[in-house]
């Protein structure tokens, strides 16, 4: 049951908010690179690349 939950619960923040949020701080602390936003979200530059190439968008500098 508690797996079950687990699985059909809706997130509080969907990746592309975590994205955009992280984009946000970064750019106020000017440090808004492919890389540098990244490295904030744990996750290597080409992933980044590729989640957002999931969701319709792309990295443009």
């Amino acid at each position: 049951m508690a797996e079950r939950q687990l699985t059909t619960a809706t997130p509080l923040y969907d990746w592309l908010h975590l994205f955009r949020r992280t984009l946000s701080v970064a750019h106020t602390q000017g440090t808004s690179t492919l890389a540098a936003v990244a490295q904030r979200m744990t996750i290597s530059a080409r992933t980044l690349q590729r989640r957002l190439e999931d969701h319709g968008t792309t990295w443009n500098t």
